[in-house]
């Protein structure tokens, strides 16, 4: 395995064995696999110890059967320790991150409008305003009615616009009808 980046190194493993079930994308992926796996923790290996991380270049963790001995050195997972549920959580854990990971990437496009838009110090505000709602009532804060009229959604609404129901496909008319009511001249 070669580690081209500069962060460190994710590692999910069987707290019990100590068997490293895979090498993962990020922290994040890494923290999300540890729970949905028993008994497993994630680990951090910091590439910045050249020595260490020349020994983990030459591993496959995602592949071969490995073991953490200390907090940073691994070992081959000895044969006798070797279980099939093990390789089914191994097997599990490569799975999952693949969805994990490609969820985070999808995401973090997103994660970083949010952060263009709502500066930190808003953040507690928002947070508040939402505390005060209750949707099961119907009550909302005044805050978040105006943002809904503002956006033309409900402030109910977990979404928002949506493809069928966005404001400027609504406000679009053509010969005195709203466009989202003429369903020949949507797109497939």
């Amino acid at each position: 395995m070669n580690i081209y980046k500069e962060e460190a190194l994710y590692i999910v493993a069987d707290l019990e064995t100590s068997l490293i079930y895979m090498s993962a994308p990020s922290a994040n992926c890494a923290t999300a696999l540890t729970y949905g796996l028993i008994n497993s923790g994630s680990f951090s290996f910091p590439i910045q110890l050249p020595v260490r991380k020349n020994e983990w270049d030459e591993c496959d963790f995602n592949n071969d059967l490995y073991q953490i001995v200390k907090m940073s050195q691994v070992r081959p997972f000895p044969k006798e320790l070797v279980r099939e549920d093990l390789l089914k959580r191994k097997a599990l854990a490569r799975m999952r991150a693949v969805f994990l990971y490609s969820l985070e990437v999808h995401f973090q496009r997103m994660l970083h409008r949010i952060a263009e838009y709502m500066p930190d110090h808003l953040s507690p505000f928002i947070y508040d305003e939402l505390n005060k709602c209750d949707p099961l009532q119907g009550k909302y804060t005044n805050a978040i009615e105006e943002y809904a009229s503002l956006h033309e959604i409900g402030a109910d609404s977990d979404f928002g616009a949506t493809h069928e129901d966005h404001p400027m496909i609504n406000r679009t008319m053509v010969d005195g009808i709203s466009a989202a009511k003429i369903h020949e001249i949507r797109t497939q």
